[in-house]
């Protein structure tokens, strides 16, 4: 009995996991709000998140391309500082959701947002963040 509910949660679940098949320009704010679970005890944000860190780190490997380049500083500092017990991906979830909140920013992509987040999240001043944002604006509105 446990067998058949394990599989049919996963057959639900398979179209939540068929988009990050997508080309990456679409994988922006507006992709990221339809990752949204009306299956309990599931969370596409994280399980997104989880999966893009993890093929942008196999192409690092791979091909030396660091798609990370814009925020590895900040997150080999958090990393390596031992007192942010409370730093998870949860945190950064939220601090994408918080970053989608605002329409300004749903053109920029999910990578990018992520190194705002971590950029913030790193403790980054203001003046810092507002400059790295609105390069990003500009990048995505051209």
């Amino acid at each position: 009995m446990r067998l058949v509910i394990l599989f049919a949660i996963m057959i639900y679940n398979f179209p939540i996991v068929a988009p990050q098949v997508q080309e990456v320009k679409t994988q922006n704010g507006y992709f990221w709000h339809s990752l949204s679970s009306p299956v309990p005890y599931t969370n596409p944000r994280h399980d997104f998140l989880s999966g893009m860190l993890e093929s942008y780190r196999m192409i690092k490997i791979a091909d030396n391309k660091d798609y990370l380049r814009d925020c590895r500083k900040e997150l080999q500092n958090l990393q390596e500082d031992m007192t942010l017990k409370s730093f998870s991906l949860d945190v950064v979830v939220k601090a994408i959701n918080n970053f989608y909140s605002f329409q300004e920013n749903l053109e920029i992509l999910i990578v990018d947002a992520y190194c705002y987040c971590i950029k913030e999240i790193a403790g980054a001043s203001n003046e810092e963040l507002g400059k790295y944002k609105k390069g990003l604006i500009k990048r995505y509105k051209d």
